[in-house]
């Protein structure tokens, strides 16, 4: 018996949720990355609005709320850029003179 006939059909945001949450549990396989790497791109992942893809927590914000030290946050979103898992998309200076970055999965359904 097939067992792809007995799944039951997703919705397209059910699909965008299940390769999302495919996408993190390909993150936490990567022992090649540090831990806090694959900690702070679960937090991206898990922030990510599904709408536009993105995800614009500033990066003391997401220290705060992961327990982490700013440069913690900074040093693993480099790591994530540079395994090619993150992309990042320099946000400009606004009113409060805050740049806020843009975080997007680099995956190719989130393309």
């Amino acid at each position: 018996m097939d067992k792809a006939h007995n799944r039951p059909q997703r919705t397209r945001e059910g699909e965008w949720y299940f390769q999302r949450d495919e996408w993190v549990r390909a993150l936490d396989k990567r022992i090649d990355l540090p831990i806090m790497a694959r900690f702070v791109g679960g937090y991206i992942a898990m922030h990510i609005n599904r709408i536009d893809r993105e995800m614009w927590h500033q990066q003391a914000t997401m220290a705060k709320e992961l327990g982490l030290s700013a440069q913690s946050v900074k040093m693993a979103i480099r790591a994530l850029v540079k395994a090619e898992l993150v992309v990042v998309e320099k946000g400009r200076r606004g009113v409060r003179k805050r740049a806020v970055n843009r975080y997007r999965i680099n995956a190719p359904w989130f393309l």
